[in-house]
């Protein structure tokens, strides 16, 4: 599922997308003479849980906790 895709410069662009309950971010540089990508992936429900425990307070963790299962599914 794709989540956010966009440019980072001339050259460069991002996609961030949900593939099989993981987070994949990739960043892709492409330039006249060198490519090069970047891929990171995580699993959606570790991200979900340490970005609610980065934000202060309760709301958050209930609100991200709906995120978290529609992710998963």
């Amino acid at each position: 599922m794709e989540l956010a895709q966009g440019p980072i410069g001339a050259e460069a662009n991002y996609d961030v997308k949900l593939e099989a309950g993981k987070l994949v971010i990739v960043a892709k540089y492409d330039g006249v003479e060198t490519d090069a990508e970047l891929s990171v992936k995580i699993d959606a429900g570790l991200f979900m849980d340490k970005l609610a425990a980065l934000i202060p307070g309760s709301i958050d963790d209930a609100i991200l906790a709906v995120i978290k299962g529609a992710m998963l599914k």
